[in-house]
């Protein structure tokens, strides 16, 4: 973690904060390695909660999508948009690859 390096004063401690070497730990430096973490943590809930909008973004869009009745048409495989290849697959038991499509 990157507040290891920046919030160690004393080197004979260990790197992480454990309950032994409490007493090494004074509190400006416990103080900025929970901002640190906490800002770590707050990255981390962003990327996700980035990834769920763009999932669910896709998932609407697919919805709209399928309302065609020309929708995933087998006759026009040839032509069809990534939507249209997302279902299929999806259709097809592979969900799991269906990532890749909203992933563009």
């Amino acid at each position: 973690f990157p507040f290891q390096e920046k919030t160690k004063k004393n080197s004979s401690r260990h790197n992480n904060m454990v309950a032994d070497d409490a007493a090494q730990w004074d509190a400006a430096e416990v103080s900025l390695a929970e901002m640190e973490m906490r800002q770590a943590m707050e990255q981390m809930v962003d990327n996700e909660m980035s990834k769920i909008k763009v999932h669910q973004e896709f998932n609407e869009e697919l919805e709209r999508r399928m309302a065609d009745p020309q929708f995933c048409e087998d006759t026009n495989a040839e032509n069809w948009d990534y939507y249209e290849v997302a279902y299929w697959v999806s259709k097809m038991g592979y969900d799991y690859a269906m990532k890749r499509f909203y992933d563009q």
